[in-house]
């Protein structure tokens, strides 16, 4: 989901590779113009000068012969824009829009941690809840006894990454090998079992990144509210936001604006022939879901990050509190650009990647989502960069 499952395990290292070759090809010889064939729009609150740094920077993407399309979201004070490049469906030359809907995969997990924040406010859970209490009447959880919430957001509790059972590997590399979903395997059942047996081996305490975590809490918060997750998700994040196309399951109405994910992407050069192999959608189990089960659009995000940026939400603000010594919030990962605090995450499922960042003091960030699986992050942190850098422009 991020940062990310099996593709980094099997055969899409030799894809990350190339991938990092064309990052240093493009930095070697500076700028490379987008390629005229790719679809390209600029919304208009960016000004001439970002659209230039950034259709630059782009470049580094839309050039890689494995790029499909993007959208990407800058925020920098008063000015903010959405950029839409290439296209959400390559065979039938489908453009990426404001509204297309892509996977947002572990992004899911900072809107996980505002439902926990909401949960806070609300009294009905505290960081400090064991987690095998709030699991009580669901089987014997007697070995996360030690495990707070706390620890599930700050990936401190010691759990893995995903279900590292025998079994479990063999049937998740085997879909993954089939090119279905990977995560087909972890029903809610066989991940809670799963938890109940799992041997911490002294994990607890120090960082390790955890879909499972973060999926338990997801769990927790449906069991607390008596909800399932899509519905607290309207109800405390899409409906005040006004993020009216973000989704668990897509809407058939929405489909046709549902980009298609690519595990690869081939132009044959001269000829213009496409020859593409597509991901599959990855849908997750309640166990999962809050993990990196969303589906969103560039609009959308658009309204989280601007929320973000602005400070605009109590239960917002409230994730951003760093609560362990290796700088993690509520969800959040915090890193340092400019020597000051950005808060970020990303994202990726079989066929889509995404990140965002931002800093509040500078009141800038960025998001993009791709539908391909070239990593979105250094190009992401440069471009913030050059906002905290740059002299501020006039608003249009």
């Amino acid at each position: 989901m991020c940062m990310c499952l099996w593709q980094r395990h099997f055969l899409f290292r030799i894809n990350t590779y190339c991938s990092l070759l064309v990052l240093f090809l493009s930095s070697v010889f500076l700028t490379t113009p987008l390629k005229a064939d790719i679809p390209l729009h600029f919304s208009d609150g960016l000004s001439d000068y970002f659209e230039k740094t950034i259709e630059d920077d782009l470049a580094v993407f839309v050039n890689d012969p494995n790029f499909a399309g993007a959208v990407v979201g800058i925020i920098d004070g008063d000015n903010e824009g959405i950029v839409c490049l290439g296209y959400a469906d390559m065979m039938k030359k489908t453009p990426v829009t404001e509204d297309t809907l892509f996977e947002i995969g572990s992004l899911t997990k900072v809107f996980t941690g505002i439902l926990l924040a909401h949960a806070i406010k609300e009294g009905r859970l505290s960081l400090e809840d064991s987690v095998a209490d709030l699991l009580k009447g669901r089987g014997d959880f007697n070995n996360l006894r030690d495990v707070t919430l706390k620890d599930l957001v700050t990936h401190q509790s010691g759990l893995p990454k995903v279900m590292e059972s025998p079994l479990a590997i063999i049937k998740t590399a085997y879909l993954f090998m089939m090119n279905k979903n990977p995560y087909e395997y972890y029903t809610t059942d066989k991940v809670l079992k799963y938890l109940s047996t799992v041997d911490l081996d002294g994990r607890h305490g120090s960082y390790k990144y955890s879909n499972l975590g973060i999926g338990l809490l997801g769990y927790i918060l449906c069991q607390i509210y008596g909800k399932s997750y899509e519905e607290l998700l309207k109800k405390y994040i899409c409906y005040p936001f006004h993020m009216g196309a973000s989704y668990i399951r897509v809407p058939e109405t929405h489909k046709n604006n549902f980009a298609i994910g690519y595990l690869e992407v081939h132009k044959s050069l001269g000829s213009g022939d496409i020859d593409c192999k597509e991901a599959p959608y990855w849908n997750l189990s309640e166990i999962m879901v809050g993990s990196g089960g969303i589906r969103s659009c560039g609009a959308d995000m658009m309204q989280f990050l601007r929320c973000y940026v602005q400070g605009c939400d109590p239960a917002l603000n409230d994730t951003l509190e760093v609560l362990t010594s290796n700088n993690i919030g509520i969800c959040w990962h915090v890193i340092k650009i400019n020597h000051k605090p950005v808060y970020f995450h990303n994202g990726g499922t079989g066929g889509f990647r995404s990140c965002i960042l931002f800093n509040q003091e500078e009141k800038v960030g960025v998001f993009i989502l791709l539908n391909s699986l070239l990593e979105p992050d250094d190009i992401s942190k440069k471009i913030l960069k050059q906002l905290m850098d740059a002299e501020k422009p006039n608003s249009r």
